[in-house]
């Protein structure tokens, strides 16, 4: 029997994101996000609005997520080049312990490519903090010369983007971790 009154908001969102990254979310009906989430009918709407907010909501949680473990990873260390190294592989190990197919991103991505823009804008949001910090990260190796003076950090930062996205879409294909974790290595190396 679903909860009536108290239930865990923020476990119900994380089924959400599963439900959602599983089946996208044309894939996901009403019912299966009440039974997922273990909520009874009249508190979808009460609490997260219709189906398209909750998505929405699921997406922004899950990729603001994403983007702040790496940033906590590439932060871990004084040395730029061992952060964006340690971020990568760390990624990676983010991966291998879900099994690489829970990822409401790229399942966005594949479902609405830039089609909504109230999706696009959620992506530009964690885009934005993701360049951010890689390019911060990117300046201070530079001026202490650990990174290559001729590395521009804004496409350096976009390069390792693009790796994430492509590592994302690599494990749910059922690439090895240890592939994945050469290309962040050999990423990392790139900037020397």
């Amino acid at each position: 029997m679903r909860r009536q009154k108290n239930f865990d908001r923020e476990a119900a969102l994380k089924a959400a994101i599963v439900l959602f990254a599983r089946h996208g979310f044309e894939g996901t009906s009403t019912e299966a996000l009440l039974d997922a989430m273990d909520l009874p009918r009249r508190t979808l709407p009460e609490t997260f609005g219709d189906k398209r907010t909750l998505y929405l909501e699921a997406l922004r949680r899950h990729n603001i997520e994403t983007v702040t473990n790496f940033v906590r990873a590439l932060n871990a260390t004084f040395s730029a080049l061992k952060g964006v190294e340690g971020a990568l592989v760390d990624f990676v190990a983010r991966l291998e312990k879900e099994g690489g197919v829970n990822c409401l991103g790229i399942a966005a991505i594949s479902e609405f490519g830039h089609s909504d823009p109230d999706i696009s804008a959620t992506f530009l949001e964690a885009g934005q903090m993701l360049t951010t910090a890689l390019e911060r990260v990117i300046a201070e190796g530079k001026l202490n010369g650990e990174i290559k003076a001729n590395v521009d950090a804004h496409s350096a930062a976009n390069l390792i983007g693009t790796t994430l996205v492509g590592m994302r879409v690599m494990a749910r294909a059922g690439a090895p971790p240890d592939t994945m974790r050469e290309v962040a290595r050999l990423i990392a190396r790139s900037l020397k």
